[in-house]
């Protein structure tokens, strides 16, 4: 794939009220599902099928409220029947959007298939896939994110235990807020707790370093926009998950100081648990 800077997917999500909350359930005797991953610059994508049709679909940990949104250009190679009104939602720079909700009668990943899934259409011109899954799919299980060994497990709930040795892996308490995964951390840029938000959407590499990105204006370093710094220090419940490389790129987004993406999730196996809000690290 061409080389590009892939830094922004976030998805803050405002569902019109008027309209049905959906109930998404994992496939009965399902335990696990491994999942094949590509990266574009360092973002994860898996390949889905929608009515047998094959789509490309870029894993989004930053968009909380997402199901599975597909760009213009994809929803031209299905036929989608069922409209169900329209979210509103907002990329980094404040932009609204305006997305038509519909129905997928049949979406597969692996061998797992959910049938009238609700979905969304993507207008945000970063997704250059042909869509995203957001974490309201990936938050009906535990999911690890392998990146040397490219691909991601789907475990069932409280399943994993079997698969993994707790007693290698560091276990990180985990928040909630409307972006996505949040980690409070102590750094070496502020005497202030920072909050980074988990988003393998953020998939910056420039000259094959990989950078996260922070927010100057609440370090008061609005000076370095565009430039970038090393974090030594980024100690998460007493644990040091650093040193990671960051780009200092301003956004709107008030409720976390930065995000990080491929310069974390390259660096450690990575497991959520989403009903405890837990996160396992394994080192390489």
């Amino acid at each position: 794939m061409k080389k590009r800077i892939i830094c922004f997917l976030f998805t803050i999500f405002i569902s019109k009220t008027i309209f049905p909350q959906e109930h998404l359930i994992a496939p009965a005797n399902f335990r696990k599902a491994i999942i094949p991953l590509t990266f574009d610059n360092g973002c994860p994508v898996i390949e889905a099928k929608i009515d047998g049709i094959t789509f490309h679909l870029l894993i989004d940990t930053g968009a909380e409220d997402a199901v599975v949104n597909l760009t213009p250009s994809s929803l031209k190679k299905i036929l989608v029947t069922t409209s169900s009104g329209e979210e509103q939602t907002y990329d980094y720079k404040g932009n609204a959007y305006k997305n038509m909700r519909f129905i997928l009668s049949s979406f597969k990943i692996g061998e797992l298939e959910f049938t009238n899934l609700n979905a969304t259409q993507e207008l945000r011109s970063a997704v250059i896939e042909d869509g995203i899954i957001g974490n309201k799919l990936l938050k009906m299980f535990n999911v690890m994110f392998d990146y040397k060994l490219e691909k991601m497990i789907l475990f069932a709930l409280n399943s994993f235990s079997y698969d993994i040795n707790n007693n290698n892996w560091t276990k990180l308490k985990i928040e909630h807020n409307n972006i996505g995964l949040i980690l409070s951390c102590k750094t070496d840029l502020s005497d202030k707790e920072l909050k980074f938000c988990l988003d393998t959407g953020v998939g910056s590499i420039e000259n094959g370093k990989s950078y996260g990105i922070i927010n100057p204006n609440l370090l008061n370093q609005a000076n370095r926009i565009g430039g970038s710094v090393n974090v030594q220090k980024f100690i998460v419940d007493g644990y040091n998950i650093g040193p990671f490389d960051f780009k200092f790129i301003d956004f709107k987004i008030s409720s976390v100081d930065g995000f990080l993406g491929n310069n974390f999730f390259a660096k450690y196996k990575v497991l959520i648990d989403f009903n405890n809000n837990l996160l396992y690290l394994g080192k390489y």
